[in-house]
């Protein structure tokens, strides 16, 4: 996540789409080493996760706790996904209509995060553990899951590998052409 991408750590884009978008919240859940990294004058509510190796269902876990009670829903967001707009985010917020919603970004043949659970999802997200998120969930229930279509090709890249790396620097740069000069 300290990764850079055009000049900025890979991290820096997500949180500042989801600042800049509709959520009534923002909490980051990551490693203590990066708490000297974040940027300072945000909202966001930072979460640590002391045991990152047992899984990616650890930090869903710190995320769900970190909601306020009275909480609807819950957008996950990865912070290795910088190309995921407040524009998306927000397409997300306006689906979430009532605790039942169920909607995840689509793109071509990616279904995965974002993802936003109604709450009537929360019990089945807290059953999760070890490596595995909520894709599961979604894929059991496609009946009722909406899918959020991607704004241009190539957003759904995330920055896991390598290879990734020098596609988003081209991805953000026509990006920012094209989006970041209106």
């Amino acid at each position: 996540m300290l990764h850079m991408l055009s000049g900025r750590p890979v991290y820096s884009w997500i949180i500042e789409a989801a600042c800049e978008s509709s959520l009534a919240g923002v909490a980051m859940v990551c490693r203590e080493k990066l708490l000297p990294h974040l940027p300072s004058g945000t909202s966001v509510r930072t979460v640590i996760n002391v045991e990152p190796e047992k899984g990616q269902s650890t930090s869903m876990q710190l995320g769900l706790s970190a909601l306020p009670v009275q909480a609807s829903h819950v957008l996950f967001l990865l912070g290795d996904q910088p190309l995921v707009t407040s524009t998306l985010i927000n397409h997300f917020i306006a689906l979430a209509r009532d605790e039942g919603t169920l909607a995840c970004f689509s793109s071509g043949n990616y279904l995965g995060p974002p993802a936003l659970f109604g709450r009537r999802w929360f019990d089945r997200l807290k059953e999760i553990d070890g490596d595995s998120g909520a894709k599961r969930i979604l894929l059991e229930n496609r009946n009722v899951l909406q899918r959020v279509e991607a704004q241009f090709q190539g957003q759904e890249k995330d920055i896991d590998f390598a290879e990734n790396h020098l596609i988003l620097e081209q991805l953000m740069q026509d990006y920012r052409v094209l989006y970041l000069s209106r």
